[in-house]
C-alpha cells in the first residue's frame, strides 16, 4: 500500500517551495518583482510566489503553465510520473538521489528558446511525408481521412524515431515549433499513465499548424492539430491549429474582412481556458474582424469533447453541417411582419371571428370532442372551446378585446370576466374599457383582499387581514368566520373595501390571473366569456422553488386524528396501514417517486386514503366579531388541520401514478429538506402539481398573449386552438445589442458595477433627449434609488414587473440590462408540476447551442445559448428569459413609432432574440466625461477645466480621452443637438474660449455652474437651446452674461504666471508635443523654456508674444500616445 502524500499534497507542498524549487530548476532569474520571478529578456518564463496564482509557472515561448510540478516536467523534458519522482526526492521524502536530468538547468530563457527553435527545424527536416505510416494509420484510426481532392498537409508529417510531426510556423511559412504525438508500429499511440505522450518544442505563440485550403473562404482555427484537422478534411477551408489555446495564434497576417471561425472544444460551463477563448475573441473583433465561434455538437455536453470525437461519432457532413451552420445567415423571421394599420385590421377581424366562434359552438351545443377532469365531480367532463390569438407587442390586442368584449355585450350574450397578470394592471385597464366604453357596458374590478383599496388612502381592501389569514391557515372560510354570518359582522364591515364591492353589480368584471385559480366569488356571475390578457401559465403552478409542499415520515407515522373518538379510532383501523404501507414502499429511496416503488399500494386506496384525511378535519369554532383573544385560542384547537390538504394532494398524485402507470412522477419526489429555523435537515415527500382553473370561472374562452407557447397552455387547455399569429413590422424601431457581457445578477452584485451601468445609461438617455425607460434585475433597482437620484425624464422598473403595462409606450429610449436566467432545476421542477412526468435534469447549468446574431448591416457575432434538451422545460426556460425580455422591449411600442420619432432600444446582454438588431456593439464602461456628465449634467471640452471640477490629475482625463474616444479623439458630447451649448473664457493670463455642453433639465443656470466649479468668467456666449417637450431645438440669440466681473489680463513677458503654465501643459498635452517641440515653437530652448515654467527666470515680450500666438492657435491633435514628458 502506497502511504505517500496524494497529489495535490505534493503540489501544495511544492508551492510552498516554489522560490528555492525555481531556482534549481531554471537558474538565477533575470529579475524578479514583489510576487514573481522572471527569467529570460523577454520575461517570457515566470513563477508565481504569492497572490491567486502562488505556485504557478508559465512558459510564454512554450505556451506551458501549471503547478511546480509541471515545472519540473517542462523543465526536466520529463514524463508527468518521472516528475513525480523527482520532486518526492527533491523534497526528501524518497532517499534516493536525484536522477540526472534529460536536459541542462535553463540559465536563460531566451538562448533557450533560440536552441528549441534550431532543434524543432532539425526534427522538421528529419521527417518524412505521413502517407503509409504508423502516423497516417493513427490519424484515420481517428477518422481523419484526406477527400480525393486532398493531400495530407505538408505540416503533417512523421519522423523515423516513431512520432507524428505537426510543423507550428509563422505565416511565412518559418518554422518556430513542433508538436510531437509518439505512435506505435500499429498505429495505436503511446501511453504514459493512460494518456498520450506528446511532446512540444518551440516556441508556440504567434505561429500556427496550417493547413492549406480555400483562400476565399473562412479561415478556421481550432486548439489543437488533431482537431484542426479534422475540421479541415470535413470542410476544405483552410484551417490553423492552435499548438495550446487560440489565444496563442496571431491573425497580422490575415485581411480583416476574412471571416474567423473559432472551433472551440466543448469544454465545462465556468471552464478557465473559455475565458481566455472569449478574450482573444474579443481582441481579434476589436480589430474590425468578423469571427465566429462554434461548438462540436449541436447542443454542448460540457465534456472537453472536441471536433474530431464530432467526426468519430458523426462523419464529417456532420462536421461540415457544424461550420456552415453558424455561417449561414437565418431568413429572418420578420420578412411577413404587416404595416402596422395593416395588423390592426388583421387583429380586428381575428378577433371577432375568434368570439363569435366561441358563442357559435357554445349556442348551439357543438363542444368539441376535447373533455378534462371537472374540479367539482373529478370526473371528465367536456370542456368549453379555448381560441388563442398571438399577437405581437404594441398591436393592441387589448383595445380590441375590450371592442369585442363590448360588442359581446351589446348583443346580449352574458357577463364577461377580463383577467390580466396582476391587480397593479386592473385599474389601467378599467380605465381604458370605461374610455373604449361610454357607458355601454358597466364594469368592475374585483381586487383581493391584500390589494390596495383605490377608495381609500393607502388602506387594504381587507382591514383585519390578521383574522382572515389565521382562519384561512386552517381551512376556515374567511367569508362566513370572519366577515359576516347569522347577523355576526366584523367590526370593519361597513367601511371594508372588500366588502363593498361584493355589494357591486357588473357586466364585465377585470380581475388577475392569480383570481382564476380561486373560488369565483359569488357576487361575480358565471361568465359567458372568460378573455385571458397575456400568459397566464405560471400562476397555476404549486409546490415548486421555495413553495415547497413536504409530508415528512413523521407526519406519515402520526396517528390521525379526528373529531370524534370513534372517528379516530375509525382512522387508526383504515387510515394508519395505508400509510405504514407507503412507508414501506418509500423506505430506502431518494429523488422523484417511481411508479414501481408502489407495487403495495392502489390507485383506489390511495383515493380512499385522500377521502379519510378529510375526515380529519376540526370545526374552525370562529365567527365574525370574535374577541382576537378567544379566536386565537379556537385556531389553536384547529391546528390538525393544517396538513390536511398536503397530505390528500399527496394521495390523489399517488393514485394517478399508479392508475397511469407513470414511470417517473413529476409531481411526487424524495428529497432532503432543510429546516430555515434549526437547520437540520430531513427526508420527505415533495409535492408539485398545476392546479386548474375553478370551475366558477370556466367558460368560452379567448386567450391572446404576445409570446404565447401553445404547449404550455395546452396544459390547462388541452381544446385550445391557434387561430391565428400576427406580427407588425418595426421600422422605426432602432435597436443596439452590447453583446460582450451577460449583465448577470451576479455581475451586479458590485455597487461599483452598479454605478457604472447606471451612470452609462443616463448619459446615454441625456445625450439623446427625451423620457427613458431603464429595466434592470430587482436588486440593481433597489441599489440605484439607494444611492443615486433619479431625473424625472428617467424612469427605473425592473425585470418580471412590466408584462402589459402601457405608461411607456411613448418613451424616447429603453435600456434592458441582463435577463432573467431561471437555473435548471426551478424549472425542471415547473416542467413536472405541469405534466406530471418527471424531467431528466441536465446538471449545474443547461446545455448550450451555438446562435449566430447578425445585425442589419451584415455584422455577425456568435453566442452561448442556453437550451434544455426537453421540449416543455425548454418552453419553460424561454418563457421566463427572452420572453421577457421581448415583453420589455415591447414596452416602448415599437411598431407604433413613425420617421419623426423613431424609438432606441438598447439590449445589454447576449441573448439571442427574435427581434431585427440593427447594430451589435461592445459595451465600454462610462468614461470619466460620461460620469462626470450623468453626475452633474455638464461635459467641459477643455480637460484641464475638466480636471479641474473633477478634482482630477490632467492626464488622468487626457488618457481617458485618448482611450475612450476614436481618432481625431472627437467627443460624443460635440454637436449633440439635444444639449445646450456654450462657448465661455476663464479670467486670468492666457485663457482660451472654451466649449460647454450640458442638459438644461438638470443645469437651468450653466453661468452658475461654471464659476462654482472654475471660478471667475471674463465671458459666456451661449448658443441655441432645445425644446424637450417638442423634441427639436428652438432658436436663440447669444446672449452676454452681465455678471461676468473678472477682466482679462495678457502676459506680456516676465515670471509666468501659475495659471498659464498649466494652460501650456493642457495645450502641449493636449497635441502630444514634447518640450522641445513646445520651446522651439515658441523660439527659445528647452532650458529657457524648463526654467521659466519653473519660475526661475521670465520670457522676454518677444517670446512672451509668441507663446500667446502658440497657446491661441495650438497645433491639431497627433495620432499617437500621448507624450507625459
Amino acid at each position: 500500500m502506497d502511504d505517500r502524500p496524494p497529489l495535490d499534497d505534493l503540489k501544495a507542498t511544492l508551492a510552498k517551495s516554489a522560490e528555492a524549487l525555481a531556482i534549481d530548476l531554471f537558474g538565477r532569474p533575470k529579475s524578479r518583482s514583489k510576487s514573481q520571478l522572471l527569467w529570460g529578456n523577454k520575461s517570457s518564463l515566470v513563477v508565481t510566489l504569492s497572490g491567486k496564482y502562488a505556485g504557478k509557472f508559465r512558459s510564454w515561448e512554450a505556451d506551458l503553465g501549471g503547478s511546480m510540478l509541471d515545472a519540473i516536467a517542462f523543465a526536466n523534458n520529463s514524463s508527468f510520473a518521472d516528475a513525480i519522482e523527482w520532486a518526492r526526492r527533491w523534497l526528501g521524502e524518497d532517499p534516493l538521489p536525484l536522477p540526472k536530468r534529460r536536459k541542462p538547468v535553463i540559465s536563460n530563457v531566451d538562448d533557450e528558446e533560440k536552441r528549441r527553435i534550431e532543434a524543432a527545424k532539425k526534427i522538421r527536416a528529419a521527417s518524412i511525408t505521413i502517407g503509409s505510416t504508423p502516423g497516417e494509420q493513427y490519424l484515420r484510426s481517428r477518422a481523419i481521412t484526406p477527400d480525393a481532392q486532398q493531400q495530407w498537409p505538408e505540416s503533417v508529417r512523421w519522423h523515423p524515431n516513431g512520432y507524428l510531426v505537426f510543423v507550428c510556423t509563422t505565416p511565412q511559412g518559418e518554422t518556430t515549433a513542433i508538436q510531437r504525438v509518439y505512435v506505435q508500429s500499429d498505429g495505436t499511440p503511446k501511453l504514459d499513465n493512460g494518456q498520450k505522450i506528446k511532446r512540444s518544442l518551440g516556441p508556440r505563440y504567434g505561429g500556427a499548424v496550417h493547413f492549406k485550403g480555400e483562400q476565399l473562404a473562412p479561415l478556421c482555427i481550432a486548439e489543437g492539430p488533431e482537431t484542426a484537422l479534422s475540421v479541415w478534411s470535413a470542410t476544405g477551408y483552410e484551417t490553423w491549429a492552435a499548438l495550446g489555446s487560440v489565444s496563442s495564434v496571431s491573425l497580422k497576417s490575415v485581411p480583416l474582412d476574412r471571416t474567423i471561425i473559432v472551433c472551440r472544444d466543448d469544454d465545462a460551463h465556468i471552464a478557465q481556458s473559455k475565458k481566455a477563448v472569449r478574450d482573444a475573441i474579443r481582441g481579434w473583433r476589436k480589430e474590425g474582424r468578423t469571427v465566429l465561434d462554434v461548438l462540436p455538437w449541436e447542443m454542448s455536453r460540457r465534456d472537453k469533447s472536441d471536433f474530431n470525437d464530432a467526426l468519430k461519432e458523426h462523419g464529417k457532413a456532420y462536421v461540415r453541417a457544424r461550420i456552415e451552420d453558424v455561417l449561414n445567415t437565418k431568413i429572418s423571421s420578420h420578412l411577413n411582419d404587416l404595416p402596422i394599420l395593416d395588423a390592426r385590421k388583421k387583429l380586428a377581424r381575428e378577433i371577432d371571428d375568434a368570439v363569435n366562434d366561441l358563442w357559435q359552438r357554445q349556442s348551439a351545443g357543438n363542444l368539441p370532442a376535447v373533455y378534462a377532469f371537472s374540479d367539482k365531480t373529478g370526473q371528465l367532463e367536456a370542456a368549453y372551446s379555448v381560441n388563442v390569438l398571438k399577437v405581437g407587442l404594441g398591436i393592441g390586442k387589448t383595445r380590441e378585446g375590450i371592442s369585442a368584449s363590448i360588442r359581446w355585450h351589446e348583443q346580449g350574450r352574458g357577463p364577461i370576466v377580463y383577467a390580466v397578470p396582476t391587480h397593479h394592471l386592473s385599474g389601467e385597464v378599467l380605465s381604458r374599457i370605461k374610455e373604449q366604453a361610454k357607458g355601454r357596458i358597466s364594469v368592475e374590478v374585483w381586487r383581493g383582499r391584500e390589494a390596495q383599496d383605490p377608495e381609500s388612502d393607502g388602506d387594504q381592501m381587507c382591514l383585519d387581514l390578521d383574522a382572515v389569514r389565521a382562519v384561512q391557515s386552517v381551512g376556515g372560510d374567511a367569508q362566513e368566520l370572519v366577515c359576516a354570518k347569522d347577523g355576526r359582522e366584523c367590526i370593519f364591515k361597513n367601511v371594508c373595501g372588500y366588502q363593498r364591492q361584493r355589494q357591486k353589480k357588473a357586466d364585465m368584471w377585470v380581475v388577475s390571473h392569480a383570481s382564476l385559480f380561486s373560488q369565483k366569488p359569488e357576487a361575480i356571475k358565471a361568465p359567458s366569456l372568460l378573455i385571458i390578457d397575456e400568459a397566464f401559465w405560471q400562476q397555476g403552478i404549486r409546490g415548486t422553488g421555495n413553495d415547497k409542499v413536504v409530508i415528512s415520515k413523521e407526519d406519515l407515522v402520526a396517528t390521525p386524528d379526528a373529531p370524534s373518538i370513534s372517528k379516530t379510532v375509525d382512522l387508526a383501523v383504515d387510515l394508519k396501514p395505508i400509510r405504514h404501507k407507503l412507508i414501506e414502499a418509500l423506505d430506502g429511496h431518494e429523488g422523484p417517486i417511481q411508479s414501481e416503488w408502489l407495487d403495495g399500494l392502489t390507485a383506489d386506496q390511495c383515493r380512499s386514503a385522500a377521502a379519510m384525511e378529510w375526515q380529519r378535519k376540526i370545526k374552525v369554532n370562529v365567527y365574525p366579531g370574535m374577541a382576537r383573544e378567544n379566536r386565537a385560542l379556537a385556531i389553536k384547537a384547529a391546528q390538525g388541520n393544517i396538513g390536511i390538504e398536503r397530505m390528500a394532494r399527496m394521495w390523489h398524485e399517488l393514485a394517478d401514478v399508479i392508475e397511469n402507470e407513470i414511470a417517473v412522477s413529476g409531481h411526487l419526489s424524495i428529497d432532503v429538506i432543510t429546516d430555515e429555523k434549526t437547520g437540520s435537515t430531513y427526508q420527505a415527500i415533495r409535492v408539485m402539481w398545476r392546479t386548474d382553473i375553478k370551475e366558477g370561472w370556466k367558460a368560452p374562452t379567448l386567450h391572446y398573449d404576445a409570446t404565447v407557447q401553445m404547449d404550455l397552455v395546452r396544459e390547462y387547455f388541452p381544446q385550445a386552438v391557434l387561430r391565428a399569429e400576427i406580427e407588425a413590422a418595426t421600422p422605426h424601431q432602432i435597436v443596439t445589442q452590447y453583446h460582450d457581457k451577460t449583465f448577470s445578477s451576479r455581475s451586479l452584485k458590485n455597487e461599483n458595477q452598479v454605478d457604472k451601468l447606471w451612470l452609462w445609461s443616463k448619459a446615454k438617455a441625456m445625450r439623446s433627449g427625451g423620457r427613458w425607460l431603464v429595466v434592470v434585475q430587482k436588486h440593481v433597482e433597489d441599489s440605484i434609488r439607494a444611492r443615486h437620484e433619479i431625473p424625472s425624464f428617467i424612469d427605473i422598473a425592473h425585470h418580471n414587473a412590466i408584462a402589459g403595462r402601457d405608461e411607456w409606450r411613448d418613451v424616447r429610449g429603453l435600456i434592458v440590462a441582463g435577463r432573467t436566467a431561471p437555473p435548471p432545476i426551478p424549472v425542471e421542477q415547473i416542467a413536472g408540476a405541469l405534466s406530471g412526468k418527471h424531467t431528466a435534469p441536465v446538471g449545474e447549468w443547461y446545455p448550450a447551442i451555438t446562435e449566430t446574431i447578425t445585425a442589419k448591416d451584415g455584422s455577425k457575432i456568435t453566442v452561448e445559448a442556453d437550451r434544455h434538451p426537453n421540449t416543455l422545460a425548454e418552453q419553460i426556460r424561454y418563457a421566463i428569459n427572452e420572453t421577457e425580455l421581448m415583453q420589455i422591449i415591447g414596452r416602448a411600442r415599437g411598431v407604433s413609432r413613425q420617421a419623426d420619432g423613431p424609438v432606441e432600444i438598447m439590449v445589454l446582454g447576449n441573448t439571442p432574440l427574435p427581434v431585427e438588431i440593427d447594430a451589435l456593439q461592445e459595451w465600454c464602461p462610462p468614461s470619466k466625461d460620461d460620469e462626470f456628465f450623468a453626475e452633474s449634467g455638464v461635459w467641459l471640452e477643455s480637460a484641464g477645466d475638466m480636471a479641474a471640477a473633477l478634482g482630477e490629475r490632467i492626464d488622468t482625463i487626457l488618457r481617458a480621452r485618448q482611450r475612450t474616444w476614436t481618432f481625431p479623439y472627437v467627443s460624443p458630447y460635440e454637436n449633440v443637438h439635444v444639449l445646450r451649448s456654450a462657448t465661455y473664457k476663464r479670467a486670468g493670463p492666457g485663457r482660451k474660449v472654451q466649449r460647454v455642453a450640458w442638459d438644461e433639465r438638470l443645469i437651468p443656470d450653466i453661468g452658475a455652474f461654471l464659476r462654482s466649479r472654475l471660478g471667475p468668467l471674463v465671458e459666456l456666449s451661449l448658443d441655441e437651446a432645445y425644446d424637450y417637450a417638442s423634441d427639436r431645438p428652438v432658436e436663440t440669440v447669444a446672449v452676454a452674461d452681465q455678471r461676468l466681473i473678472a477682466p482679462d489680463h495678457l502676459y506680456v513677458g516676465g515670471i509666468l504666471p501659475a495659471e498659464l503654465v498649466d494652460e501650456m501643459e493642457v495645450v502641449r498635452r493636449g497635441a502630444c508635443m514634447t518640450l522641445d517641440e513646445v520651446a522651439a515653437n515658441i523660439g527659445i530652448s528647452r532650458p529657457q523654456l524648463s526654467n521659466a515654467r519653473m519660475g526661475r527666470f521670465g520670457l522676454s515680450t518677444s517670446a512672451a508674444d509668441r507663446l500667446m500666438v502658440w497657446l491661441s492657435q495650438p497645433p491639431p491633435i497627433r495620432q499617437m500616445s500621448f507624450s507625459l514628458k
